[in-house]
């Protein structure tokens, strides 16, 4: 289907850079309706910011307050904690056997377990290595620095080396997706946790280095082919971007749907007892809304919470002045809706979130993203994910 392309100028735009792109695609839902569906992106003639330095917060600065140092230490490799290390390359490469180390802290899990490995450059000089995209660089390079100062540690020996675009492409495109069929609706993100939705044995398994994803397929009762996708690393930021574009090109896909996490920039939203959606999401220099494929069956959930998301490179971004911003903008925050927006706008793919909200930035203390591993935590999560799948079936067994 051809997309249509136009400007629109019937007001004028707040600042003079920035002109509006339509996106026009004859979807809803899943392509094939008959009912226009509208991508509106708004775009700066600025670049969007690109990080070349590590993020570095602090308890003062950051909405996390006490809990920042907890939410730091337990991610950060054991071999970084060596007093005598003079550099630590933060870059995107996959790495899993020797000499690289895998971190301690790694779970067996069927999904998203995998965590950046350590390579020795030199007696003093380790690399971490991350998938290859350059928001999980930019993160962990950032978690390293805030957990280098918070041990009163020089974070100035951290650098990062960010992938190209075209590099989380390839890598994508040559994955074991090749192999993954042609797929209606897809969805991705946090799919372990929907296990009434999965039929059958997982599929995807495999020892060579591409063999990274998993996918568990079925027939809805309206005769479409669902796929729930899953990683074994973590799929953080513009990966997403990437990961829509590749199911694209491998299967076809028509519509899209994530699952993952939040944080919540409005008072009254408790963690772990929402699940936020919307039609409109802020990433880099953009502006995207849309409408969303859920938005009649949503009517029938007194759990879920609609407004605007902003996308960032990284939770570190999170400051009390931040939050003062952006909290007059977007009901929540995360790290992956925006850029699977931008690949769905683009593709003329139609696309629906539903995030868990993991902790509210107003809230200091209680539960939020550093104890999320807490039998509470996951027990108000097992709850959501039953609603987010009685969400999905009712989406699959609609019309739409």
């Amino acid at each position: 289907m051809a997309l249509s392309w136009g400007y629109a100028h019937s007001a004028p735009p707040r600042r003079p850079e920035h002109v509006i792109l339509l996106i026009c695609a004859k979807v809803s839902g899943i392509r094939g309706s008959s009912q226009n569906l509208r991508f509106l992106q708004h775009h700066s003639a600025v670049p969007a910011m690109r990080y070349t330095v590590p993020i570095k917060a602090s308890p003062e600065n950051h909405v996390m307050g006490c809990n920042l140092e907890p939410y730091v230490m337990q991610k950060v490799h054991q071999d970084l904690r060596n007093e005598p290390i003079s550099l630590i390359l933060v870059t995107g490469a996959i790495r899993r056997h020797p000499p690289a180390t895998v971190a301690v802290f790694e779970q067996d899990r069927l999904l998203d377990f995998r965590r950046p490995t350590t390579s020795p450059i030199d007696s003093t000089a380790l690399q971490l290595n991350c998938f290859p995209n350059q928001n999980l660089v930019l993160h962990y390079a950032s978690l390293i620095a805030t957990y280098l100062e918070l041990c009163g540690r020089d974070p100035g020996i951290v650098q990062l080396s960010l992938p190209e675009p075209a590099e989380t492409a390839r890598f994508m495109l040559e994955s074991n997706l090749q192999s993954i069929g042609h797929i209606d609706v897809a969805i991705i993100g946090d799919v372990q946790y929907l296990k009434d939705l999965s039929k059958g044995q997982w599929q995807g398994n495999g020892r060579s280095e591409h063999d990274i994803f998993r996918w568990n397929k079925f027939q809805s009762r309206k005769g479409k082919t669902v796929a729930l996708v899953g990683c074994l690393e973590k799929i953080w930021g513009d990966a997403g971007y990437h990961l829509v574009r590749t199911l694209q090109a491998h299967s076809n896909i028509e519509c899209v749907i994530y699952i993952g996490k939040a944080g919540c920039l409005r008072r009254g939203y408790a963690p772990n007892e929402w699940i936020a959606t919307g039609d409109q999401a802020f990433v880099e220099n953009e502006s995207i809304t849309w409408r969303s494929p859920l938005e009649t069956v949503l009517k029938s959930s007194t759990r879920v919470a609609q407004g605007s998301i902003v996308t960032v490179p990284t939770t570190l971004c999170e400051t009390h002045e931040w939050l003062g911003e952006w909290s007059l903008k977007a009901l929540s925050v995360d790290c992956e809706v925006g850029y699977i927006a931008k690949a769905a706008a683009e593709l003329d793919i139609a696309f629906g979130f539903l995030n868990i909200v993991s902790d509210n930035l107003y809230q200091t203390g209680g539960e939020d993203l550093s104890n999320e591993e807490s039998h509470t935590v996951i027990s108000k999560r097992e709850r959501l994910y039953k609603e987010i799948t009685k969400i999905i079936n009712s989406f699959l067994s609609s019309d739409n």
